[in-house]
C-alpha cells in the first residue's frame, strides 16, 4: 500500500530552511577560504580551520530534523 503524503509540519519546514542555509553557507565559506588562501591574505592553517567549519556545517545539514517517519 503506498504511503500517504503528510503535510509539512513547522519543525519540518524549519529543518528544511536550516538545512538549505547551512548548505549554501558551507559552499560560500569553502569558496571564500580557497580564494583567501590563494591570494595569500590568510595562512593555510586559517584556511584549514574554515574548511573544518564548513564540514561541521555540512554535518549539521545532514541531521534529520523530521519528527516522524514519513519519508
Amino acid at each position: 500500500m503506498p504511503k500517504r503524503r503528510v503535510h509539512e509540519q513547522a519543525v519540518q519546514k524549519t529543518g528544511n530552511v536550516l538545512r538549505t542555509v547551512m548548505i549554501w553557507s558551507g559552499l560560500a565559506l569553502a569558496l571564500v577560504a580557497a580564494v583567501l588562501v590563494m591570494t595569500g591574505l590568510i595562512t593555510e592553517r586559517v584556511g584549514f580551520y574554515l574548511l573544518v567549519a564548513t564540514a561541521v556545517a555540512y554535518g549539521f545539514a545532514l541531521f534529520d530534523f523530521d519528527v516522524d517517519d514519513d519519508d
